[in-house]
């Protein structure tokens, strides 16, 4: 048995009979006496986890990868990942950071773990949405987390930021009609002043894309749910200039709301003409 396993085996003797401070001494005189040996280090994190020293862990990483500059991004991720479970959030991202900056080839990755960091209960959403705002090139944020991320912000009260990640993940949708659908559906809800449904519409428009005539019936259709015939009406009206080719079924939704003293029957054309 080499030096090496005797001190480890020595130290891992001395945790199981939780005597952590015997453990603690063993290793760090190991350190002293012993070549740089990772699995020194690993032991050594590993007890500090178990007495919540997490100050410790980290300062004991850095020194890691110090002596060894080569190790990968898994190992940052390893230790991140046990930090973020013992809620230990700054320490988490102390490590992500250090990856982000030793493995920047790899700024993708570290991007999302700390996208995945931020998205943890105890950060605050405004945290959460400066660090979206600030890394939006590198971070790829699937549709059902987008969802969370609008309701977080909107449950903080923080409508002015609500607003502009859900523009950013529309605008950030392309041609993906079914997403944008989606986000509408999560997103409008929120709002219950006609006015400012349509100051929304002229924010999207002004975003450059081209608003497909599901997005003008989906809009139409929630101002009907609010009674606000003639703002649903000011958006059809502008899908008929815009959108030339579908101008058939949007004077046809026009007609309807003319017509129809029923709301239900005209939501239900509407969202018929949204589906297709």
């Amino acid at each position: 048995m080499t030096s090496e396993q005797e001190a480890l085996q020595r130290a891992r003797a001395q945790m199981s009979e939780e005597n952590f401070t015997a453990a603690e001494q063993s290793l760090l005189q190991a350190m002293v006496d012993l070549p740089p040996n990772i699995e020194i280090y690993n032991l050594l994190m590993e007890l500090y986890y178990k007495v919540e020293l997490f100050s410790k862990v980290i300062e004991y990483f850095k020194q890691a990868t110090i002596k060894f500059p080569d190790l990968n991004l898994n190992s940052y991720f390893m230790v991140s990942d046990n930090l973020l479970k013992a809620n230990a959030i700054k320490e988490c991202e102390l490590i992500l950071l250090l990856a982000q900056k030793n493995h920047p080839e790899h700024v993708s990755q570290t991007t999302n773990k700390l996208l995945e960091l931020y998205m943890h209960p105890a950060t605050s959403p405004l945290l959460l949405f400066n660090f979206i705002k600030n890394n939006y090139c590198n971070i790829s944020i699937p549709t059902d987390i987008s969802i969370v991320i609008l309701n977080r912000l909107f449950k903080a009260e923080l409508l002015k930021e609500c607003q502009e990640f859900f523009i950013f993940m529309f605008n950030t949708s392309m041609g993906d009609i079914h997403r944008k659908k989606v986000l509408l559906k999560e997103y409008l809800p929120k709002i219950k002043d006609p006015e400012e449904i349509l100051t929304l519409f002229e924010k999207l428009k002004r975003i450059g894309l081209q608003l497909e005539p599901a997005i003008y019936f989906s809009l139409s259709s929630y101002l009907i749910m609010l009674n606000a015939k003639d703002e649903a009406k000011q958006i059809l009206e502008e899908g008929i200039e815009n959108e030339p080719k579908s101008a058939l079924l949007f004077k046809e939704a026009l007609d309807l709301i003319h017509e129809s003293s029923e709301p239900s029957k005209t939501l239900k054309k509407l969202d018929e003409l949204s589906s297709n």
